[in-house]
């Protein structure tokens, strides 16, 4: 089969509007999903900060506790995520300086050896604009540590605790 000139200009003039149909389409949605990412993880990020200054105030109220180690999912929070603490009065810390006293099991700071309290944010929901669910739990020791269920709602652009219930305690 041999192609004129035309026949193959007008095959590539096709081909051109074919990719610019499937491409322009595919980079916007691309920019607009890694966009929407960043948001998520913003809004996140600010969800955990609320819950975990909630827990702070009410963890520690009773207490003669100064340090609150962080962590979320099971792991260390960002740097950048721990730069919301620095100009607190206490000692927020990851999870990662955790230790334990050797007669009672009891949380410490391994820098400082203060008694320390873990606070622990393991499940994070948007229910809808505005509302989230939070499971989280407090510890001061293997044997204390008490599990909760936060509602948080934004109010006056701030995410805020507004319910605590308790769901397990160990």
């Amino acid at each position: 089969m041999c192609w004129s000139s035309a026949a193959l200009k007008k095959l590539m003039v096709n081909i051109i509007r074919l990719c610019q149909l499937i491409l322009i389409p595919l980079t916007v949605l691309v920019a607009v999903a890694g966009h929407s990412s960043e948001q998520k993880e913003e809004l996140d990020s600010s969800i955990v900060e609320s819950v975990f200054r909630y827990q702070i105030r009410q963890c520690g109220d009773n207490t003669s506790l100064k340090v609150f180690l962080l962590s979320v999912r099971g792991n260390d929070p960002s740097d950048e995520f721990m730069k919301r603490f620095t100009d607190d009065s206490l000692s927020v810390k990851r999870r990662s300086a955790l230790a334990k006293s050797e007669a009672t099991s009891e949380f410490i700071d391994n820098e400082s050896g203060k008694f320390a309290a873990l606070l622990s944010i393991d499940k994070l929901r948007v229910l809808e604009e505005g509302k989230a669910e939070v499971e989280g739990s407090c510890g001061y020791a293997d044997w204390a540590a008490r599990g909760y269920k936060y509602s948080v709602v934004r109010e006056k652009n701030r995410w805020m605790v507004k319910r605590a219930d308790p769901t397990s305690v160990w």
